[in-house]
C-alpha cells in the first residue's frame, strides 16, 4: 500500500473538522506565493495599459491569452503529470531529467508556431513579435511550475512559493524598466519573461529527495497526452474569447474586455493557489476512500464560501477599482466586469471537479467538459461579439461556465467508487513527511 504522505490529524477542536491545519497552513503559503505572481502581473499589464492606451493594451492581452494557449496549455501536461507522480511517489531524477527534456522540446516548437499563429491572427509582424514575446513568458513559465510542482508533491510549499514571490516582485519592475526603454509590446512581454526566467531557478533549486529503491513507472513523450490535451482545452477556454473578440470587434474592445476580466484575478489567484494544495492531497490518499472524500467535502465548501465573500465585494467595488488602476478612459469596461463576476457563482461550484477526477486518473473525462465550455464560448463571442462588444463576450463567459458546472456535475458522479482502485501500479514506500 502506498504511505499517506503528511496525513493530518483531522481530529479535535471543530473547526479542525472544516479544514485541516496542516492544508490551511500549506495553502497559506502557496496563496501568498500566487498573490506575488498575481498582482505583479496585474501592476505589469497596468503599466502596460496606462503607457500604451487601449489599442496597444488590446495587442498585448490577445498576444499574451494566445500563447497560453499554444504554449501554455499545450506544453502543460507533463508538470500536471509530475505533480500527481510527486505525491503518489512514482518519480526518481533519471525520471525527471527526462521529463525536463521533452518538455523542453514542446516548448520550442509550441514558442515557433505560436509565432506563426500570431502572424495570421495578431497581424503580420508586430503580432508575430508579440506572440513570439508572449511565448517565452510561458515557456519560462512552465518550466518554473515543474519544478514548483515537484516540491509541492512531497509537501515543500514553501519553496514553492519563494519562486512565485520571486517573479511577482520582478514582473512590474522590469515591465516599468522596459517601458521606460520604449522597447514596445514586445519589450514588455519579454520583461516578464526574464522576470520567471529567475523563479525557474529558484523553483529547482533544493530539489526533494526522490531517489528509491524500486523503479518507477518509466515516462515517455505520450505520457501525460491526457493532461495535454486538458491543459489546452483549459487554457484556450479561459483565453479564447479575448483572442476572437479582438479579431471581430477590434484591439480596443478586447483591451476593455481585458480590464474588466482582471477582476476575475483575485479568484484565479485562490483557484490556483488552493488547487495545488488541494490536488497533491487528493493524490495522495488516492487508496484512501475515506480521507479522499473528505479532503474533497471540505476543499468545495471553503472554496465556494471564499468565493461568494470575494464576489459581494468585488461586485460593488468595481467601478472604483477600474477607475483607480486603469484610469477613466477604461469606464466602458464596469459593466462587462460586474456581468463577468456572476460567472464566479458557478465558478466555484465547478472548479475542483477537474482536479477531483484527475486525481483518480479520470482527467479525460474533464477535457471533454472543458472542451464543451471552450467551443460554446467561442461560438457565442464569435456570434455576438462584432455588436455587443465587450458586454457580450462577457456574458458569452456566464453562460459557458454555467455550462461546464453542469457538464462536470454529471460526469463527476460516482467517481468516489474508483479511488482505491485507480493506481494499478504501487509505488515504493517511504515515511510520511510533514508540510514545509
Amino acid at each position: 500500500m502506498r504511505a499517506r504522505l503528511g496525513r493530518p490529524d483531522l481530529g479535535g477542536r471543530p473547526w479542525r473538522s472544516v479544514l485541516p491545519v496542516a492544508a490551511l497552513r500549506s495553502s497559506a503559503q502557496v496563496v501568498v506565493g500566487k498573490v506575488f505572481t498575481q498582482l505583479g502581473v496585474f501592476v505589469a499589464g497596468v503599466l502596460v495599459a496606462r503607457a500604451e492606451g487601449p489599442q496597444s493594451y488590446g495587442l498585448y492581452s490577445a498576444a499574451f491569452a494566445l500563447s497560453s494557449l499554444t504554449v501554455g496549455g499545450a506544453t502543460a501536461g507533463l508538470p500536471v503529470l509530475l505533480l500527481r507522480r510527486s505525491s503518489e511517489g512514482d518519480l526518481d531524477r533519471r525520471t525527471l531529467r527526462r521529463a525536463v527534456r521533452l518538455e523542453i522540446g514542446f516548448l520550442v516548437v509550441a514558442v515557433l508556431t505560436t509565432s506563426g499563429v500570431a502572424a495570421v491572427v495578431l497581424g503580420g509582424l508586430r503580432g508575430a513579435g508579440a506572440g513570439s514575446a508572449a511565448g517565452l513568458f510561458f515557456a519560462a513559465s512552465n518550466l518554473t511550475t515543474m519544478g514548483q510542482h515537484v516540491q509541492c508533491g512531497r509537501r515543500r510549499y514553501r519553496r514553492a512559493a519563494a519562486a512565485d514571490v520571486v517573479a511577482g516582485t520582478l514582473f512590474p519592475v522590469l515591465t516599468y524598466a522596459a517601458l521606460r526603454l520604449r522597447t514596445g509590446i514586445d519589450g514588455s512581454l519579454v520583461a516578464i519573461a526574464m522576470a520567471l526566467a529567475v523563479s525557474c531557478s529558484v523553483a529547482w533549486t533544493r530539489l526533494p529527495e526522490l531517489e528509491f529503491d524500486d523503479v518507477p513507472s518509466r515516462l515517455g513523450p505520450m505520457d501525460g497526452m491526457s493532461f495535454t490535451a486538458f491543459g489546452l482545452v483549459n487554457a484556450g477556454y479561459g483565453r479564447v474569447d479575448t483572442v476572437t473578440l479582438a479579431r471581430v470587434a477590434g484591439r480596443a474592445s478586447a483591451g476593455y474586455y481585458a480590464a474588466a476580466y482582471r477582476l476575475l484575478g483575485p479568484f484565479d489567484l485562490i483557484g490556483a493557489a488552493f488547487a495545488t494544495v488541494y490536488f497533491s492531497r487528493l493524490s495522495g490518499y488516492s487508496e484512501d476512500r475515506e480521507r479522499w472524500s473528505r479532503v474533497r467535502r471540505h476543499g468545495a465548501l471553503v472554496l465556494a464560501a471564499i468565493s461568494a465573500a470575494g464576489t459581494a465585494v468585488l461586485f460593488v467595488a468595481a467601478p472604483w477599482v477600474i477607475r483607480l488602476f486603469y484610469g477613466p478612459e477604461y469606464g466602458q469596461s464596469v459593466g462587462p466586469a460586474r456581468i463577468l463576476l456572476l460567472s464566479i457563482v458557478p465558478w466555484s461550484l465547478y472548479w475542483l471537479k477537474p482536479l477531483d477526477l484527475a486525481s483518480v486518473h479520470l482527467e479525460a473525462r474533464a477535457t471533454i467538459a472543458l472542451g464543451v465550455g471552450f467551443v460554446l464560448d467561442f461560438g457565442l463571442v464569435a456570434a455576438v461579439g462584432r455588436r455587443f462588444g465587450a458586454t457580450g463576450a462577457a456574458w458569452a463567459w456566464v453562460v459557458s461556465e454555467s455550462a461546464m458546472l453542469v457538464g462536470l456535475s454529471l460526469l463527476s458522479r460516482h467517481i468516489t467508487e474508483r479511488v482505491g482502485s485507480a493506481i494499478q501500479a504501487t509505488p515504493p514506500h517511504r515515511a510520511p513527511m510533514a508540510d514545509s
